[in-house]
């Protein structure tokens, strides 16, 4: 079975009970550069799952698995909505009219 454990997002941390050999966690995310998981602690290599999706190979053993994904892109593109956002926002502000002569 599988268990949450304590994570924020970005990352996704489980607790998974002991199994058969060959298991993989797929995480319903796409598959690109920056994710990292780490099982019992140890740092291990994200794969690709089912074509596109983020995998991470689960040992035989119950262990907790975390997977991360990088948040330096996810913080540039928050901080180019927001600075669009502020931009829209500010232009669509009507501006004083001088008196006409």
């Amino acid at each position: 079975g599988i268990a949450p454990v304590e994570a924020a997002p970005p990352e996704v941390g489980v607790q998974v009970s002991e199994g058969p050999e060959g298991r993989l966690l797929v995480l319903a995310a796409e598959e690109e550069p920056g994710w990292r998981a780490w099982v019992d602690g140890r740092e291990v290599t994200v794969v690709r799952a089912w074509g596109h999706l983020v995998g991470v190979t689960v040992p035989t053993t119950a262990s907790e698995v975390r997977v991360e994904a990088s948040s330096t892109l996810r913080e540039l593109l928050l901080l180019l909505q927001a600075a669009a956002a502020l931009f829209t926002v500010l232009t669509a502000i009507p501006s004083r009219r001088r008196p006409e002569r």
